[in-house]
């Protein structure tokens, strides 16, 4: 039976007509597009089919440009591909919003313990300017399908400036990148994407809950939250200023190994998850000013470590505003949950999110996530996300059955 007084219940209601209409993710403007690209990617397919030989030469590129790797830790190149897939990358219909991927954060994501500095594709005109214009990104992975270990890539950040969208590089870079981690004996991988290319594993869709209504109202980010008051939208989604959760406190490096055994654990319960060493862990989950809040909680009294929860940052800039700029989004990352309620871990990330004046919290609708979405006041969006597999099948699969999130 729902507890809910009749407040809570109305504000529920309130708040499922209040899903962000502008930003779910930034929409790609491009689906046609990458229904081409994605063509390519089987015609590739079954040209190494028949070839089974991986050409170990690069491909060729059309006159005026040339290949280069990527060397993400160089701050001045690594400033050269925030600048390509800030601008370029995905934006919404309008060109209104789009994602700031920071240096920061794509350092991070880019660079994880036994990344492959191959797997960082460029694309740079051969002028003298030698402008980056492409990109595409791979990390190694190892993913847990359906209760089987496979070695693969991650694919993600494929990029080309909007100016040369026409010139047919986006088709050579996926074939590149193909080449480069074919060489490494690896030949299947794991992508998402907002657009429906072909057999998808599964859809999910994106849930938002504001934080500051307010400014998303005035910089037309929600057409939704716009037709209400905003005094009475304020109301509605008001947080406690402290957090609730006795004992939850800024994740440190102390906790890595007791937390990684229960994430490790707990990412048994999923057909598709990803498999973590001791070092990828540290690494993902340990505090980075903009990029990654990781909390956990600690018994008050045994002072054991019994949960965890983590979120990421990524904004997005706003066009022809006066008054703001960008618009803080705190995306879900993982949890883990052993003593403490879902529900009641979620509602302190909101809270520790709304203190760092976060403007929005994201979370996609996997793994467990489903069961908070209703009493935290989350809106369902209207973008989805879909994850495939490159030269691996299995079931499809609900988004609850998933465990894995890709950046």
């Amino acid at each position: 039976m729902d507890s809910a007084s009749p407040k809570q219940k109305q504000q529920r209601k309130q708040c499922k007509q209040s899903e962000p209409q502008c930003h779910q993710t930034p929409q790609s403007t491009r689906e046609e597009y990458e229904n081409e690209l994605l063509n390519s990617v089987e015609e590739l397919k079954i040209e190494q089919e028949k070839s089974k030989q991986t050409p170990s030469e690069p491909y060729v590129l059309p006159d005026g440009y040339s290949w280069c790797t990527i060397d993400m830790k160089d701050t001045e190149i690594a400033d050269e591909v925030h600048s390509l897939v800030s601008q370029n990358y995905t934006r919404d219909s309008n060109s209104k919003f789009c994602f700031k991927y920071s240096s920061d954060f794509l350092q991070w994501v880019l660079l994880p313990p036994g990344y492959c500095a191959d797997w960082h594709v460029g694309v740079r005109e051969t002028a003298e300017s030698k402008k980056l214009v492409g990109f595409i990104a791979g990390i190694p992975v190892e993913l847990n399908i359906c209760g089987k270990p496979i070695k693969m890539a991650e694919i993600n950040y494929l990029c080309v400036h909007k100016d040369l969208w026409d010139a047919q590089l986006d088709p050579v870079l996926v074939k590149e990148i193909t080449r480069r981690i074919n060489l490494t004996g690896i030949s299947q991988a794991v992508f998402t994407s907002n657009s429906k290319l072909h057999n998808d594993v599964t859809t999910c869709r994106y849930y938002h809950r504001p934080l500051n209504p307010k400014k998303l109202i005035k910089t037309g980010f929600s057409v939704a939250l716009s037709r209400q008051d905003v005094p009475d939208t304020a109301d509605n989604y008001k947080l406690e200023s402290k957090e609730q959760v006795p004992g939850i406190r800024v994740f440190e490096r102390k906790d890595a190994e007791i937390c990684w055994q229960m994430f490790t654990e707990y990412l048994k319960k999923f057909s598709l998850s990803q498999n973590y060493s001791l070092e990828e862990f540290i690494h993902w989950f340990t505090p980075r000013d903009g990029v990654i809040n990781t909390y956990v909680v600690e018994d008050p009294i045994s002072h054991k470590v019994t949960d965890m929860v983590s979120f990421y940052t990524l904004s997005c800039s706003i066009a022809d505003n006066k008054e703001y700029s960008e618009i803080k989004s705190a995306y879900s990352f993982y949890s883990v949950c052993t003593k403490t309620k879902r529900t009641e871990l979620m509602m302190d990330a909101l809270i520790l999110a709304k203190q760092q004046e976060f403007d929005l919290f994201v979370s996609l609708g996997v793994m467990e996530n489903g069961v908070f979405f209703s009493d935290l006041l989350f809106a369902a969006g209207k973008g989805y996300l879909r994850y495939y597999l490159y030269n691996h099948q299995c079931p499809r699969m609900q988004p609850r059955d998933v465990g894995l999130i890709i950046l």
